[in-house]
């Protein structure tokens, strides 16, 4: 599989089954990539596989389809702003959400973010967070 291929496809997931995100964490926000599916389920283990980030695997009690689990794969930062770079020509659905993300400023470890840089960052934060809500209420 070329890169161009592999992107292509790590797109259609995204869009399709994925979620692109700015998260709190630790007093700060972050870019988050996620994406879910039930267990036994190989995709989610095969991104943690070749791009790094989180996994795990969840029981899910009362699930419209029963019992089970949910396997669910995460990646944040730079990592996900870098894979985020990569898959943005092929994305459609989420395509505004991760041109914001993509648009969010990130700063090093140790070093002082200014009042400019927190406002954008809630900013965009606050715009992706709309953006994710009404597609979420969307009808068919």
């Amino acid at each position: 599989m070329t890169n161009e291929e592999l992107y292509a496809y790590i797109a259609g997931l995204i869009d399709g089954e994925g979620s692109v995100s700015i998260i709190r964490k630790s007093g700060g926000h972050i870019p988050m990539i996620q994406l879910s599916m039930r267990a036994p389920a190989k995709v989610p283990k095969w991104l943690y596989n070749t791009f790094g980030g989180g996994y795990g695997e969840y029981k899910q009690g009362n699930h419209a389809y029963g019992d089970g689990y949910t396997a669910k794969w995460s990646l944040s930062g730079y990592q996900a702003l870098e894979l985020l770079s990569n898959i943005r020509p092929y994305i459609i659905e989420k395509l505004e959400v991760i041109e914001l993300v993509l648009d969010f400023p990130m700063v090093g470890k140790h070093h002082t973010i200014t009042p400019e840089v927190l406002e954008a960052r809630i900013a965009i934060h606050e715009l992706v967070s709309n953006l994710n809500r009404k597609s979420k209420l969307r009808i068919f």
